[in-house]
């Protein structure tokens, strides 16, 4: 969801990423969901020696969500979906094992 990192108005929050899950879960069910957190601890050159295309995305530095800005925030999204409803099951799929099933599909 790059929208909420290279937002250039206010800073996206939690709640802006919980709204497009829920987005996305009414539009097309929550086996088409995965989150990476994706916190990035590359320097510059790490990326550009990666073959990084700032083209297509900006080098950093990111802005993350407000509430979940960095790896210890993260269980604050599982009690986002939690408080909107979100069953264990879905949740389970959400935080990667649709990634691991899509995986399973297509490394054959």
């Amino acid at each position: 969801m790059p929208f909420l990192l290279l937002s250039k108005k206010n800073k996206p929050t939690l709640n802006d990423l919980l709204d497009h899950v829920d987005y996305i879960a009414n539009l097309v069910g929550t086996n088409h969901i995965g989150i990476g957190f994706d916190f990035a601890q590359e320097t510059i050159q790490e990326y550009k020696d990666f073959g990084y295309d700032p083209e297509t995305y900006p080098l950093p530095p990111w802005t993350y969500p407000k509430n979940i800005d960095d790896i210890s925030k993260t269980p604050n999204f599982t009690r986002g979906l939690i408080s909107r409803g979100y069953s264990e099951k879905d949740i389970k799929k959400i935080l990667g094992e649709n990634f691991i099933r899509v995986f399973k599909q297509v490394w054959k």
